[in-house]
């Protein structure tokens, strides 16, 4: 997705910035207070890449939606707007109610017609590979990104049955590298852990063990970043939406504990890489 200057980079211009926001369940919402400080300071991503949680937050961010508009939503929504209970082999629900919602809010429909470049990560069932989502529909997509193992039916598309892009990609932050950032902040809502009281029931059972087995798989993609931002949320249960207000204020504090950072990346000009003898002779 690169264009011009000297092997793709745009030499002279500002670095492409790619946000980068991790599964999570309910603790996704922190991705929301994140994104209401970059628009506060007046940064925009060039492009998100999602997983699960982050694939919800990322999409409704790339479709131009403002942060205080998702807040509210993120505030009031309940699991029973999302998912619904099915009779299946394959899990204990269905998340087609998610993709009714985004067909709903989302002002368009598609990945092509999205003001900023967006995609998701979800993981082929089959050969349990990351798949990256980017063209055509938006809200199948997210379901499939956003299908917990064992607890959603994993969502067909394209001819492959796809489950959550936490089991194979975390936080992507390779996947917006590749998807031409120059600067990637990445978002890792499950990097604090405390443990708080104990989970009450299956959903948040699984949903803490998935979770849990992945933050070392996290902690790797993660390093890929230039600016790691972790909202400190390791007492909220996966589970708890009600905890919206608390997500919303640990994702504002944590970007703005980052702000310093991002802003003297963000706001540097792409310079032509030196030329070979002068790298010789600086050795």
């Amino acid at each position: 997705m690169k264009s011009g200057g000297v092997d793709g980079v745009r030499v002279g211009e500002r670095p492409r910035l790619g946000l980068v926001l991790s599964g999570g369940a309910a603790r996704g919402i922190a991705h929301i207070g994140v994104l209401a400080v970059l628009e506060e300071a007046g940064i925009r991503p060039d492009l998100i890449v999602g997983t699960s949680a982050g694939a919800l937050v990322g999409s409704l961010a790339a479709a131009g939606i403002s942060a205080t508009r998702i807040a509210a939503w993120a505030q009031t929504i309940r699991w029973s707007a999302l998912a619904r209970p099915v009779m299946s082999r394959a899990g204990l629900m269905s998340n087609d109610r998610l993709g009714r919602f985004l067909e709903r809010v989302l002002p368009c429909r598609t990945f092509e017609a999205l003001p900023v470049p967006f995609a998701c990560i979800a993981t082929d069932l089959e050969t349990f590979e990351p798949v990256i989502l980017w063209s055509g529909d938006v809200a199948s997509a997210v379901r499939a990104s956003c299908a917990l193992p064992g607890i959603i039916v994993p969502v067909e598309r394209d001819g492959r049955l796809l489950i959550d892009g936490g089991v194979a990609e975390a936080a992507p932050a390779a996947v917006a590298r590749l998807l031409g950032a120059d600067v990637v902040v990445a978002v890792n809502v499950n990097a604090s852990y405390r443990r708080g009281a104990r989970p009450t029931h299956m959903f948040a059972i699984l949903a803490q063990t998935y979770f849990t087995l992945g933050r070392a798989a996290e902690r790797l993609a993660a390093e890929r970043a230039d600016v790691l931002v972790t909202p400190d949320v390791g007492d909220i249960g996966v589970d708890e939406l009600h905890r919206g207000s608390d997500l919303l204020r640990a994702g504002e504090e944590a970007a703005r504990a980052a702000l310093p950072r991002i802003r003297s990346l963000v706001e540097q000009t792409v310079e032509p890489p030196a030329e070979p003898g002068l790298v010789r002779e600086a050795a």
